[in-house]
């Protein structure tokens, strides 16, 4: 008990110390946001690191060898991004007494130095994460640490034995290989952009080459400039993450839970909808609303205001209802000035005038999504279909959007990017390619897959 408690007591910790880093770094930003001009982004065809072009070459360099980074739980076969355990995604590389130690079952891909796998998907090909296929090991007897139920062995060991040597660089990672590289004639801008292959979404392999890099972290300098922390508070910031022990699925009790509430079982994949209710719940659902009061007078509500709205042609919501379930999509254009950061274009069109009072949402789509209910609750199956075209074509147009935000490198959100008219668009930090901030204001998270299941029931294929 005492030891869960301590356990608690330094994570909180951790999270207060990286709450405050987080918060620092903002108060920062806002702190200069207003005495400087707009940031110029790096070139970004010159391989250099959170540029465009600087992760396409550094993985180059890392072809017919794999490559292991302590502290990251991605590595490299022959220049692909894999995982070091594809049963345990958090697994990572560490050091312990100088030597790398990696998960018993990676240990497997050490024979694949020049294998390529199966192809990724074009438009996703710079952020897949690939597999190989792991024929199981024969090494017996090599150096291994047991961490909870992870079994990670000496990835110089079992590089030996396996007729191979590993080449350790001062930069830190490892390189395993017949003749693997020893990257000695890279610049160290170059060499920045290969430890940056390593970055996982929650940490840096090296900050302080994202300081270096990304103008805007570079601008406001190292966290420890602007705020005091102890050597013990950065040593639990930079420690290991608390590792939870978690109940098995073979443990779980359900005793007093009625699951009949959960509904009906989950469809088949491709039947819609799924997430909170599938098709057999409607009838039960449509039948408690017509005999509730809220229920009844909610119906109604939405009743009124489609049929004075978007379903009515006449006005300026069913006039681009109309363009957007018909197809005919010219003229539709967002009423977004030049120098508008993606994350800020609005979720209507220009010329739009909502005829439904609303505040803080993403006009367009929650209108439509809510429509796609409305006409499964009510059986309406015309409608229904409109609004499913509607919100494929609408996606499909916000879908352009989302192409040139995905196009964007680290060092562009931290600064600059030159728009499609050839406009500079200030961004101070406005998004990263690793996590989600801000892209709600390209694509609507709140609506993209509620639209999808509420309207996927009249869907084509293509739609989908």
């Amino acid at each position: 008990m005492l030891e869960t408690t301590l356990n608690v007591v330094m994570d909180c910790r951790k999270r207060i110390v990286s709450a405050l880093v987080v918060t620092a770094f903002i108060l920062i930003a806002v702190g200069h946001a207003d005495d400087v001009g707009v940031l110029p982004a790096p070139p970004q065809d010159q391989g250099l690191p959170y540029t465009r072009s600087g992760q396409t070459e550094a993985q180059t360099r890392l072809t017919g060898c794999i490559a292991v980074f302590p502290g990251s739980r991605y590595a490299y076969v022959n220049g692909y991004k894999v995982r070091l355990d594809d049963d345990a995604w958090r697994a990572e590389a560490f050091l312990e007494k100088g030597d790398l130690y990696v998960p018993s079952a990676f240990i497997a891909l050490l024979g694949q130095c020049n294998s390529k796998p199966a192809p990724a998907p074009d438009d996703l090909a710079d952020r897949w994460v690939y597999s190989f296929p792991k024929p199981e090991s024969q090494l017996k007897g090599l150096p291994e640490i047991q961490k909870g139920k992870i079994r990670f062995i000496s990835l110089v060991a079992a590089a030996e034995a396996s007729g191979m040597k590993c080449f350790r660089h001062p930069r830190g990672f490892a390189l395993v290989g017949k003749n693997p590289p020893t990257l000695a004639d890279l610049t160290p801008s170059q060499l920045d952009a290969v430890v940056t292959l390593f970055d996982t979404p929650e940490k840096f392999a090296d900050p302080d080459i994202a300081t270096r890099s990304v103008p805007i972290l570079k601008r406001q300098g190292k966290w420890t400039d602007h705020v005091k922390a102890t050597p013990e508070q950065i040593a639990i910031l930079e420690g290991p993450e608390t590792e939870w022990p978690t109940v098995t699925k073979s443990e779980y009790d359900y005793s007093g839970f009625n699951t009949k509430l959960l509904g009906s079982k989950v469809p088949s994949p491709g039947v819609y909808p799924r997430v909170l209710f599938s098709p057999e719940d409607v009838p039960m659902l449509a039948a408690r609303l017509k005999t509730n009061r809220i229920g009844r007078m909610s119906l109604i509500e939405s009743d009124e205001l489609f049929k004075s709205t978007w379903w009515d042609p006449s006005t300026s919501d069913g006039a681009v209802f109309k363009k957007l379930y018909t197809g005919d999509l010219a003229g539709l254009e967002w009423d977004a000035a030049p120098g508008t950061p993606l994350s800020a274009y609005p979720h209507q069109f220009k010329g739009q005038k909502p005829g439904i009072y609303n505040s803080h949402i993403a006009y367009v789509p929650e209108c439509l999504t809510a429509m796609s209910l409305y006409c499964l609750l009510t059986n309406n199956d015309e409608r229904g279909r409109q609004a499913a075209a509607a919100t494929a074509n609408y996606f499909k147009l916000r879908e352009i959007l989302l192409d040139r935000w995905l196009e964007l490198s680290d060092s562009e959100f931290g600064s600059s990017y030159i728009d499609e008219r050839g406009g500079t668009v200030s961004m101070e930090g406005n998004g990263a390619r690793t996590h989600w901030r801000n892209l709600h204001g390209v694509v609507p998270n709140m609506n993209l897959g509620l639209a999808l299941d509420f309207g996927g029931k009249w869907m084509t294929g293509e739609e989908k």
